[in-house]
């Protein structure tokens, strides 16, 4: 009789985990201080405030650039490397063919050029 194979433990970073959250809260908050326009009545005073909220999305692609070198670098250094390459190279597309999709929404409903569209698709 073999002994049950042992759980497999999550080597998740929790600090990363935190400030993932925390960034993703905070650039929420900043969307929806910047859609009521809050910090157009409060004028100089939110400017520190402001500065640390609108923060938020570059610390949230940062973390998200430094868990991609976490996750997939022991999958492209060991044995199914073309595998993992094809994955990422997979989600690359997927990601810009996402986003040129929310540009043409953009373009369609009216708020941004066909210029502009154009200029923001080919900005790899």
């Amino acid at each position: 009789m073999t002994p049950p194979a042992e759980p497999r433990r999550s080597q998740r970073i929790v600090g990363i985990d935190v400030c993932r959250s925390i960034a993703i809260l905070l650039a929420m908050l900043s969307h929806t201080l910047i859609e009521f326009g809050v910090f157009h009545f409060v004028g100089d005073a939110a400017t520190v405030p402001r500065f640390l909220i609108q923060m938020a999305p570059v610390t949230f692609i940062c973390l998200f650039g430094a868990m991609l070198e976490i996750v997939y670098k022991p999958r492209v250094e060991g044995p199914r490397r073309a595998s993992a390459l094809r994955q990422l190279y997979i989600r690359a597309v997927q990601c810009y063919l996402l986003y040129c999709l929310t540009i043409v929404v953009m373009v369609l409903v009216g708020d941004i050029s066909v210029g502009y569209a154009l200029r923001c698709i080919l900005m790899l």
